[in-house]
Formats: C-alpha cells, structure tokens, sequence
C-alpha cells in the first residue's frame, strides 16, 4: 500500500490578487479594532466610574459600583459580539462590504 504524500511546496498565487486582497483586508481589521476601542472604553468606563460615583453620593459603599462592573461586562460582551460578527460577515461576504 502506498501513501500518498503531500507536495513539496505549496504553489503560489498570482501577485495580483493577494496583495491586493491582504491589503484590503488588513484595512478593515485595523479600522475594526480601532472602531471596538473606543466603543470598549466608555462601554466599560461609564458604568464602572458612574457606579462609583453613585455609591460616593449616596453613601452606598461597594453596591453600585458592582452593579456598574456587571452592566459593562455585560456591555463589553454585547460590543464584542456585534465586532466579530460584522467582521465575519465581511470576511466571508467580500461583495457585502461597505
């Protein structure tokens, strides 16, 4: 019995059509990172600051701050959520890009 095995080297594309599309794509991942940032920082900060805040004002010690740390994970899981799956979109549906 003969295994078959795999070829030596692996073919190349034309130069072309990958340079352009690597390119296009690292466009839209650097955007998207940059987009979730800021997105993840006052999704995360206003509920942790403001629940701070909160328990400062009304003499509530640690309860809602910990509400406000749970509301932005929460928030946090939401944003990240809708990033990966607009970048999955955008992936595997180039002609649905914006």
């Amino acid at each position: 019995m003969m295994k078959d095995s795999a070829p030596k080297a692996t073919p190349k594309p034309d130069k072309g059509e990958v340079s352009k599309r690597k390119k296009s794509d690292q466009f839209i991942f650097i955007t998207a990172v940059l987009d979730m940032t800021w997105q993840l920082a006052i999704v995360f900060l206003v509920p942790t600051i403001g629940g701070h805040e909160l328990d400062v004002h009304l003499k509530t010690s640690p309860l809602l701050f910990i509400i406000g740390c749970i509301l932005a994970l929460a928030g946090c899981f939401v944003v990240l959520r809708r990033m990966l799956g607009q970048l999955n979109q955008s992936f595997t549906h180039p002609e649905s890009k914006k």
